[in-house]
């Protein structure tokens, strides 16, 4: 544009580089159009890679670590299929089951002293009692008692047994 603005003035540039001007100015907008176009495409084919991907992806519905796997590469799962266990040791479970007498001062809530089996020495945790069954086993007389355990660390291995000492410790109303 500049270039017509001083030829038709001065008649320093011929018609012919302005035509070849004109020419080269059409020929860099078309390019730049045809490679944003392009960019624009390859940005919708990663799109629908991932969204493929994501399909193909299984994801678990919590964190934690797989222990089993039940399915082979290549098999068919039907939906609703468990393909792996997973384990979450950042809290864990001990499940007792103890004799009438010695739950009969226990409640929701409690905190008790527990100690772990470890390779090492054992690891000591204190647990909140989350569920106290309200009736006995009736062959053994025995009372289920659940209780939680916080395990950021990954101290405390799932599945080991555990020695559980003491009252319960209540806190102040």
């Amino acid at each position: 544009k500049i270039s017509e603005s001083v030829a038709s003035k001065s008649q320093s540039v011929s018609k012919e580089e302005i035509a070849k001007l004109r020419l080269e100015r059409i020929t860099a907008l078309g390019r730049l159009e045809q490679l944003q176009a392009l960019k624009q495409r390859e940005r919708t084919e990663i799109q629908l890679a991932q969204a493929e991907l994501d399909l193909r992806t299984l994801k678990a519905p919590r964190a934690g670590m797989v222990v089993e796997k039940s399915i082979e590469v290549g098999a068919w799962a039907k939906p609703g299929d468990a393909l792996f266990r997973i384990v979450d040791i950042a809290q864990v479970e001990l499940r007792l089951n103890l004799p009438q007498k010695a739950v009969a001062r226990l409640r929701v809530g409690d905190r008790l002293q527990t100690s772990f089996e470890s390779d090492r020495d054992p690891v000591a945790a204190e647990g909140i009692v989350y569920f106290v069954s309200p009736v006995a086993d009736t062959s053994s007389g025995l009372v289920a008692v659940r209780m939680r355990f916080a395990n950021p660390k990954g101290l405390i291995r799932p599945g080991v047994k555990a020695h559980v000492s003491g009252l319960p410790v209540r806190s102040a109303p």
